[in-house]
């Protein structure tokens, strides 16, 4: 298995203070290492007094955890996923996603919201540690371009997540196991046909006032978004276009 597969053990972790308050969620699958960089570089970690931990089988399982905990148990310092979690709740319209009829496989519910395609490029979520007001999308990208290129030698991986209001599942060219699992494939409401999952749209991502979407610096310094389902990017393409890109206003 590769080092940076989805399907590679992961491990949620839960950072908390003296009285009990949440600090910080995060996904690794490196262990006590990913505490040694938050202690080396947050200024937030002295208040840290002790970490709970759950291991998950697949990257994929983690992150949906880390985003459920994130958006209902508010941590102090999970910036990006923090902003999108308190944003106004969303309308049922098609800039969101396409509109689709939901139905659970174990209550037969059905609902109706926007579904749309996420994307995440892998060790993008860095961005969690800070706002846009806090750190540029150039600078945010340079780094994770300087810390990651060897790691991935030059070609960093892209995993694919199916979203809406109230489902994040991982996403596989057809409508796989984890989907099936608790949902029938959905249903366009505005033609009544079953929806390939490429036909869904894929999220614009941002690191500007518009947005602070986890890794959405990437998207942000080089205007660049994935087809459905690239699995992986080349880093010099990304950086050639953030230099062309290179002080272009933010907020497009």
């Amino acid at each position: 298995m590769s080092h940076s597969s989805p399907e590679r053990a992961t491990s949620l972790y839960r950072l908390w203070n003296r009285s009990d308050e949440l600090l910080y969620v995060g996904i690794t699958h490196r262990g006590w290492r990913r505490f040694d960089e938050h202690a080396s570089a947050k200024a937030w970690w002295p208040q840290v007094h002790h970490v709970t931990v759950a291991h998950h089988r697949s990257r994929e399982d983690a992150r949906a955890a880390e985003l459920a905990a994130i958006q209902s148990e508010r941590p102090l310092f999970n910036i990006a996923d923090t902003v999108r979690a308190t944003r106004a709740p969303r309308q049922v319209i098609t800039t969101d996603g396409m509109v689709c009829e939901i139905t659970s496989r174990r209550s037969h519910y059905v609902r109706t919201e926007p579904l749309r395609m996420d994307y995440e490029v892998e060790c993008s979520a860095m961005s969690d540690d800070w706002a846009p007001g806090e750190m540029d999308a150039f600078d945010l990208f340079d780094m994770w371009f300087d810390r990651y290129y060897d790691k991935f030698k030059g070609v960093a991986p892209i995993f694919w997540f199916v979203a809406g209001r109230s489902v994040f599942e991982s996403a596989t060219p057809v409508w796989g196991d984890d989907w099936s699992t608790y949902y029938h494939p959905p249903v366009e409401v505005a033609t009544g046909r079953v929806v390939p999952l490429a036909a869904l749209p894929v999220t614009v991502m941002h690191w500007c006032s518009k947005g602070a979407s986890k890794g959405g610096f990437i998207a942000e310094a080089t205007r660049w978004t994935p087809q459905p389902f690239t699995s992986e990017v080349d880093m010099d393409m990304l950086m050639d276009l953030a230099r062309f890109n290179h002080g272009s206003k933010c907020d497009r």
